[in-house]
């Protein structure tokens, strides 16, 4: 039975929205509270906020500068007349874009390319032209525009890229990364632990983001196997995908659900398993992420996460005209705001039940159910958050020994603000380079813009290879002086199992050494063993304290409605300080998923 309209949770969101504008309407300069703030105080789910907000933002009713967002009064007459170029693949347009415009008074010419050369060719026409305005998408070589991006900001030319791009870029795209991981939380819930996900190398940067959302959301759910399953299409001809097609039936005979990502190639597929006398769902369910007539009109039909491509439209053609908006206006368009567009999950015959759940559909949509519960009060959060940087560790309570931070630059191999540095896609930002005071403790933060980009440790595991940034399986830091306490601030990614991932060795003169393994706490029941004394850096899990062990909220502005991420520090308690530490080891398990990422190290002088 379907919900009425009004019950809608989007329907809801957008209500409310409505109801607030009147009001925040008499005050157009103030900015309006955060999604996450939203959905605490009407009791709705952030996807349900984000949604309406999307809708509000492609009417013009709201207007988005940088991360902040504001009502709208009215639609500036400055856009009148004003020229955007669309470049867009024939098969992959923008819909609704010309009848958006029309209403904006913006003249749209929208023109084709078919590969690299042709929309390298288009982005320079448009740049002679003197377009007003640029949206377009990328070819399925992803990002490759670095010189074309410079010549039009220094032409003053905005532009909006429809598709997962770099940071730095204005971005109005689809949310491939919600969109997994709805497809990968409904087959969990409906009992499925062993998938498979099919990729493909086509759209590279949006092809990552899929692959890293599809083991990110496996893991969460405990399911580490299927995390590492991954297939991908090395070529796009009807023959390489059925021999995909039987590759993977042969290596993964025990899985019993596949997630396909390029829906281009869903017909080919379902054909394909039909032929190798694989039935479908009676023996494997599938579902794909985009949706589109390959999927409707499968045998049988085939579920999907699906994006509103007129949506889509109205928020690239929003983006655009508000960044002309600030050029005509302030001779400058400001912060590249990046906007993405929720997925739909649609339900279909593709998909059988095939015991409990792992988690119910509507557990498993909302992002932060495992998240530590914020007051609705701005002040309180600020003051709250601040707190848990305040806690003291016991040796460092009222200690009048000496503090010596080590230094670790030359032992840095990741970035921490940078695309993919970090522990994987995503960046960890708000974290100020210097001397940090944290839990009683003095940590030293590197400043990676004068390392080289480097600010982090990230040892390798099965998430980070060799190749990336030349990560180590073992780093030595000497020390050389004897030390009551030793001190790290660190954090983790991609938690699975609680078993150890890492391990901290300290080489005693004259004893023996002193190891302390790293385990997360993961989702789930408590596994009886090892304790954990880390956890995962994302707010989805239940975050952790005890002796030792100590959390920090990572935010913005003191606010964990704008942003929250989690470090840990950990104190040893040295059991012979009247020795010399010569050297601490940081070690990993290379084929663990689960990622350590350290900052600082901090010891107290004995």
């Amino acid at each position: 039975m379907k919900t009425p309209n009004e019950q809608r949770p989007v329907a809801m969101a957008l209500a409310k929205y409505l109801e607030l504008l009147e009001d925040a309407l008499r005050k157009p300069q103030e900015k309006l509270p955060s999604e996450r703030a939203l959905a605490a105080r009407w009791g709705l789910s952030q996807a349900a906020v984000n949604r309406a907000a999307a809708q509000l933002l492609a009417q013009g009713r709201l207007r988005r500068v940088g991360y902040s967002v504001y009502p709208v009064a009215s639609v500036a007459n400055v856009l009148t007349g004003a020229r955007v170029a669309v470049l867009t693949h024939r098969s992959r347009r923008f819909a609704g874009v010309a009848q958006e415009a029309t209403r904006r008074g913006v003249e749209v010419s929208e023109r084709f390319f078919v590969g690299r050369d042709t929309l390298r060719s288009q982005l320079r026409a448009v740049i002679k032209e003197r377009f007003d305005g640029v949206i377009f998408r990328l070819s399925d070589g992803g990002w490759e525009w670095d010189a074309e991006a410079a010549e039009l900001e220094r032409a003053g030319i905005p532009f909006v890229v429809g598709e997962i791009a770099p940071q730095g870029v204005a971005v109005a795209a689809e949310d491939w990364h919600d969109g997994t991981g709805q497809v990968v939380a409904h087959l969990a819930a409906e009992g499925h632990k062993e998938l498979v996900l099919l990729g493909s190398l086509r759209r590279a940067h949006r092809s990552m983001v899929v692959k890293h959302a599809y083991q990110e959301r496996c893991l969460r759910l405990g399911l580490t196997a299927s995390a590492a399953r991954v297939i991908e299409l090395a070529a796009h001809t009807t023959e390489a995908v059925k021999a995909s097609c039987a590759a993977l039936l042969e290596q993964h005979a025990g899985a019993t659900a596949l997630v396909i990502y390029d829906e281009d190639h869903v017909d080919t597929i379902m054909e394909a398993l039909r032929e190798l006398g694989c039935a479908v769902p009676d023996q494997l369910s599938v579902v794909a992420i985009g949706d589109g007539a390959n999927a409707r009109n499968a045998r049988p039909p085939v579920t999907a996460a699906s994006f509103d491509s007129g949506q889509l439209g109205h928020l690239v053609l929003d983006q655009v005209c508000r960044m002309i908006e600030q050029e005509k206006l302030l001779g400058r368009t400001g912060a590249k705001p990046r906007v993405l567009l929720g997925a739909a999950l649609h339900t279909r015959a593709s998909v059988r039940s095939v015991g409990a759940g792992l988690v119910t559909d509507d557990e498993a949509s909302l992002l932060n159910q495992n998240s530590r519960p914020w007051p609705k009060d701005t002040d309180a959060r600020r003051r709250e958050a601040e707190a848990m940087r305040h806690r003291a560790h016991r040796t460092a309570q009222g200690s009048t020994g000496e503090f010596v931070t080590l230094d670790l630059k030359t032992y840095a191999n990741r970035s921490l603000t940078r695309q993919n540095g970090w522990l994987g896609q995503f960046p960890l930002l708000h974290i100020a380079p210097g001397r940090q005071l944290v839990h009683g403790v003095p940590f030293d933060v590197i400043n990676e813009q004068k390392n080289g980009g480097r600010a982090a440790i990230v040892p390798r595991s099965l998430r980070v290879s060799a190749g990336q940034a030349v990560s180590p399986v073992k780093v030595t830091i000497p020390v050389g002086m004897p030390v009551k306490s030793v001190y790290f601030l660190h954090g983790c990614g991609f938690v699975g199992t609680q078993t150890p991932f890492a391990w901290y060795d300290f080489a005693l003169k004259g004893k023996r050494t002193v190891t302390v393994p790293l385990v997360a706490r993961g989702l789930g029941k408590m596994d009886e063993g090892q304790p954990p004394n880390i956890q995962d850096w994302w707010s989805d899990f239940p975050q952790i304290d005890g002796p030792g062990v100590l959390p920090l909220v990572v935010t913005e502005n003191g606010d964990p409605f704008l942003y929250e991420r989690y470090l840990y520090t950990l104190e040893w308690e040295n059991p012979h300080p009247d020795a010399v530490l010569e050297a601490i080891h940081i070690s990993s398990n290379p084929v663990q998923p689960t990622t350590l990422g350290l900052l600082a190290v901090t010891v107290l002088k004995a």
